[in-house]
């Protein structure tokens, strides 16, 4: 893998330079979604093999699928904040809970229709799931109640709704209307942010306070989270075929997306600057997360089958 000859010796500290390991067995196709779990000792990753992989992110070592219920693509992926459980969703339009320690699909969410599931995301005390796909609704789910059905649907999105997190009271959704909207649960209110491109996915910076969104112009942008003011923009991954998960990296200094050309780029937060650049995937990079505990570690996942762990 080659960095950029241009690159200085600061911007090659920014990310780690090498692939400590490249995970693709047993996958097999794309990997579409990945993460870390809460700790960082493991990782989550999901794709067109319709399972979910549990790796060992010290070792490695593949630990765990989890298998069956899905009967197409893996587009989405949650953990709990507890860490015993997670969610996964994709292309046949159910939501499944996971039991991360016993391998089995404790309930199915049915609700979806159209195409498919795109986005989970847990609520802070995990109460909540939110659930959103193509059919243009994002839908809100009780997992701690026996009832199967939402407990609130939403449905302002004008087309599919391609990402969505929660902070706090505040649920934010993207949508490939060109829309980042925000709901307060508490206010049962709603804002929405007019981007007027198509937004593949979000990211929330660790102090809360800013919004990354990955679009498909092959352009990120960075919003304040209070008043949805435009703060910055990042260019030079190709994005607009593929939904490329983002992430902050170096206690919100960096952007770090990676590209339809295979690369991974990063990106000054405050002056925009591209930076340090890494090469490895042979096809469009699906996801990208820093690791929670270990500033120097990275994880990417990609279109060429490999999910990578990066040091």
């Amino acid at each position: 893998m080659a960095d950029d000859a241009g690159e200085s010796a600061t911007d090659a500290s920014l990310l780690p330079t090498r692939a400590r390991f490249v995970l693709s067995s047993p996958h097999s196709g794309s990997v579409l979604c990945a993460m870390w779990s809460g700790t960082g000792e493991y990782a989550l990753s999901g794709g067109h093999d319709r399972a979910v992989h549990l790796w060992n992110a010290a070792s490695g070592a593949h630990v765990k699928a989890y298998t069956g219920p899905h009967g197409r693509e893996v587009r989405a992926l949650a953990l709990s904040p507890s860490g015993h459980s997670f969610a996964s969703a994709g292309g046949d339009r159910g939501v499944f809970l996971w039991d991360v320690l016993g391998g089995e699909c404790t309930r199915r969410l049915r609700g979806h229709e159209q195409l498919g599931v795109n986005a989970l995301a847990y609520s802070d005390d995990g109460g909540l799931l939110a659930s959103a796909g193509y059919d243009q609704v994002l839908r809100l789910w009780d997992v701690r109640a026996a009832s199967r059905e939402a407990v609130q649907s939403l449905t302002d999105a004008r087309d599919a709704v391609t990402a969505v997190l929660f902070r706090d009271a505040a649920i934010y959704a993207a949508s490939m209307d060109g829309c980042v909207r925000c709901y307060d649960v508490r206010q049962a209110s709603r804002a929405t942010d007019h981007i007027a491109v198509p937004v593949a996915a979000l990211c929330l910076s660790a102090d809360g306070q800013c919004l990354l969104l990955s679009c498909f112009d092959s352009t990120l942008r960075l919003l304040d989270c209070s008043s949805g003011q435009l703060l910055n923009e990042y260019h030079g991954a190709p994005a607009r075929a593929f939904r490329m998960q983002p992430c902050f990296a170096r206690d919100d200094a960096l952007v770090v997306s990676g590209g339809e050309d295979g690369t991974i780029r990063a990106w000054d937060l405050v002056s925009g600057k591209e930076g340090a650049r890494r090469e490895g995937h042979s096809g469009a990079v699906t996801a990208v997360q820093w690791q929670p505990k270990d500033q120097g570690a990275m994880l990417s996942a990609g279109v060429d089958g490999t999910l990578r762990i990066w040091r």
